[in-house]
Parts: C-alpha cells; structure tokens; sequence
C-alpha cells in the first residue's frame, strides 16, 4: 500500500496516484509502528552527560523531536505514495516536484550525514562483533524483544565514570531505539535490526 514503485524519471499520471478498490472492498485499515511520543517520553529522561553522549556522535537533533502524539496516517501513507526514491523526489504532479537529497534528511533530523554508504560495505560488521552487541545490549536473551533491550539499556545509569564500553554501547542504544521507533520502524512490534 506504501510501496508504489515508479521507475527511472518516468512520472505517474492522474490515474495511478489514486489508489483503487475493487466493489465491495474497503480501504485497507492504516497502521504504523513508530512511536514519536514513546521515543520522545526516554529521551526527556536522559541527563545532561546522556545528552552528551548522543550528542557526540552526531545524533543530537534527535534530543529535539517534538513530542507528536499522533501521526495522520493517511496524509504519511499518501505522501509516502508520492515518493520516487530513485530520482530522490515527491512527485506531486507532473509539473510539481519536490527533489530531496541526504542532506535535506540530515538538516531535518539532526543525524549524521557522510561519504559512507550505510547499505555497502561500509555497514558489513562481523558476526562476533554483533553476537557481543547483543549480549552487552541483553538482545541474546530468548523472547528478548531488541526496542525494549535497548530502551533498558538507554535507562541504565550512565556517567562519565561509566567504563568505554557502557559508553558505547549506550550510543549503540540509542541508535537502535531512535531507528526502531522514529526514523525506520520495524512491521513486528517492539523489535528492530541492530545492523543500523
């Protein structure tokens, strides 16, 4: 329902922007699994060193979401309709375009912005290095749900005598939990891949 893939710059006419029902069948029901207010309820808890901490790995806009409490699911499912991600652009109609680039997200959001290619090599860690992420990070227990092991992590108390690694892996949280509930939310409730 979200995904209408357009290819290459060819433009959708009036036609395919709506989307059909056959007769007798209704609109499917919209759902979503982000949680701007539950993200945004943690984040308000984090002290000042926390803040910090998110901060120094170029995270920082994300201390400022503002605390939605609901998100117009048809306007996101609509506008999401109108996204070609090849030509990086909202097609609104023929004449309207609206292009976006990487750093468009990164001056919205307040995340990092760079050379690498998280989809590329740049993302491929080793499989040790995840299995000890998720122990750190207690995702390695069974029925552990990895949100609800990162927010547990994110609600550790953590300060500047806190070793590296308790650091680290607080910052590893935080990403997990802010990817899993804001920026690219999971379809199975409560969990998100840590490759992020």
């Amino acid at each position: 329902m979200l995904d209408q893939t357009r290819s290459g710059n060819h433009l959708p006419s009036g036609s395919q922007d709506r989307q059909e029902t056959l007769p007798g069948q209704k609109n499917p029901t919209l759902t979503s699994r982000s949680s701007v207010k539950h993200a945004c309820e943690v984040i308000q808890g984090f002290s000042e060193y926390k803040r910090w901490l998110v901060s120094e790995i170029g995270w920082g806009g994300m201390l400022d979401i503002p605390c939605i409490q609901k998100i117009n699911l048809k306007f996101s499912a609509w506008i999401m309709g109108k996204v070609d991600v090849r030509s990086r652009s909202i097609v609104l109609k023929e004449n309207k375009i609206l292009r976006f680039w990487h750093q468009d997200v990164h001056k919205v959001f307040g995340v990092p912005c760079g050379p690498r290619n998280v989809m590329g090599r740049d993302a491929n860690i080793r499989a040790d290095a995840i299995e000890f992420i998720k122990n750190t990070l207690g995702m390695n227990q069974a029925g552990a749900h990895s949100l609800k092991a990162a927010e547990n992590f994110l609600d550790r108390d953590i300060t500047e005598e806190s070793s590296k690694i308790e650091k680290d892996c607080f910052q590893i949280a935080f990403v997990i939990f802010v990817m899993g509930h804001i920026l690219a939310p999971s379809t199975k409730h409560d969990y998100a891949k840590i490759d992020f």
